[in-house]
């Protein structure tokens, strides 16, 4: 029973060890995916800007959303994309967002358009994603420690009886040793 143990302490040491290790790597691969999909719908929000600027007034597209802001230009910007503090006047406080900077062409003039999204929400969720997975990663983890002691103890049995059948043989006596 002591071997078994020690097998198992030494797999669940491993296994902790490894949940630790991919802790980080997980994160980072969330936030990737999640802060993908924010540029994604910033390119979005950019092409309904392009519709809306040959249609509409410059005026009507600075009421219209506030987190849209241009002005006529005549350099030429590639998309690019940052994340930002920005000061939200409502909250008092400054907010990451991710912004998209980029140049865009209407009735043959140019214009620098910033659009940002705030990642509070982003950051939020993932957080909670976080969180779901760690609970998960933990109970998967238990689970495994007692299903391998489970598991180990049936395969172990055979070899356990074997030794208790040693341990009480005796070469005087004339009864025969039993071996499963």
């Amino acid at each position: 029973m002591k071997l078994l143990k020690e097998i198992s302490y030494r797999y669940v040491i491993a296994a902790f060890t490894l949940f630790l290790l991919s802790l980080p790597l997980l994160y980072l691969g969330v936030q990737y995916i999640i802060t993908e999909t924010v540029d994604e719908g910033l390119d979005h929000e950019k092409n309904w800007f392009l519709q809306k600027i040959k249609t509409a007034h410059t005026a009507e597209l600075m009421d219209y959303n506030p987190n849209i802001s241009f002005q006529k230009t005549d350099k030429i910007l590639k998309d690019k994309f940052t994340t930002e503090n920005v000061f939200v006047e409502e909250d008092k406080e400054y907010v990451p967002h991710r912004i998209l900077q980029s140049t865009v062409e209407s009735n043959n003039e140019k214009y620098v358009i910033r659009i940002k999204r705030s990642l509070v929400e982003t950051q939020d969720m993932i957080l909670s994603v976080m969180l779901v997975l760690v609970l998960f990663l933990l109970i998967l983890l238990i689970s495994l420690f007692y299903v391998n002691k489970a598991v180990s103890k049936k395969i172990w049995e055979p070899f356990n009886q074997t030794l208790e059948s040693l341990k009480n043989f005796r070469v005087d006596d004339d009864k025969e040793m039993e071996i499963p």
